[in-house]
């Protein structure tokens, strides 16, 4: 497969975000669109979406995360934005 000038034998692996951008994105919402409902700006928005080895992310104060939770109905909860946890291999055992 060729993406722009690389060659790729494989699919590059997925970049693990928090679960509020997978909300927005299956929803067709933009974070502008979600300014109001969250009390908070495009920007905090983003950077609260960006993938969780991103140095610009942030994590929502208890503040956000209430909104978040109220706005999703509980579909995104303050545990999905705990970044996916590196010590644990694909059989589940601790390194």
């Amino acid at each position: 497969m060729q993406i722009g000038t690389s060659t790729l034998d494989t699919p590059p692996s997925p970049i693990k975000r928090p679960k509020l951008a997978l909300f927005l994105w299956e929803r067709g919402l933009r974070f502008r669109d979600v300014e109001a409902p969250l009390g908070r700006s495009y920007e905090h928005i983003r950077q609260v979406c960006l993938p969780f080895d991103d140095p610009g992310r942030k994590t929502p104060d208890e503040a956000l995360l209430g909104r978040i939770e109220a706005f999703t109905q509980g579909e995104v909860t303050r545990e999905d934005f705990d970044p996916p946890n590196a010590d644990v291999d694909a059989e589940g055992a601790t390194a």
